[in-house]
């Protein structure tokens, strides 16, 4: 190995952003307290993953309720530069749990689910759907719900509820799934 290739690979710290002095984040996705005069010592921060399938851990400073946080939102906002102020960090190989610096990016909402489509993260629900007129009685199928609230002015979550049974009076139409 190199000069320069251990250098590449070094870890490196930087103050947790609204935490300085307290709190430090790693490239690697590593946070550590910090130690002070009163004896308190540098410990590494245990984490745990929530439901979402995310890192998570709480933060303390004096005066202020705990904070929970993400483990890759505080490695971006201590990492990467936001110049256009994207608020969502992407994990660019799709595994939640990798928050190394080369694995994040910035991202708006759109761009994070376009990914998550483009990777088969997310699928697009294309179940055909009956839309049946409550007064004529008249049927149209579509391709799916996007489509149906497209072409009837109907909104998603109208058609998303009625499909799980929730009736809803918002609509002149009830929906059903094709079988």
């Amino acid at each position: 190995m190199t000069i320069k290739e251990a250098n590449e690979n070094e870890e490196e710290w930087r103050d947790v952003v609204g935490y300085e002095g307290l709190y430090v984040v790693s490239n690697y996705g590593v946070v550590k307290s910090l130690g002070n005069h009163r004896g308190r010592k540098e410990k590494i921060m245990k984490t745990h993953v929530c439901r979402n399938g995310y890192e998570k851990l709480d933060l303390c400073k004096k005066g202020q309720p705990t904070k929970k946080v993400y483990v890759h939102r505080l490695v971006a906002s201590a990492f990467i530069q936001n110049p256009l102020n994207k608020e969502q960090v992407n994990h660019i190989n799709c595994k939640k749990l990798d928050n190394k610096l080369e694995n994040l990016e910035w991202v708006t909402r759109r761009e994070n689910i376009a990914h998550a489509y483009a990777t088969g993260l997310m699928k697009k629900n294309n179940k055909p759907v009956v839309a049946i007129h409550i007064e004529t009685g008249e049927k149209q199928e579509f391709e799916s719900q996007t489509e149906a609230s497209r072409q009837l002015g109907v909104n998603m979550n109208i058609i998303y509820n009625a499909l799980q049974g929730r009736g809803t009076k918002q609509s002149e139409w009830k929906f059903e799934r094709v079988s």
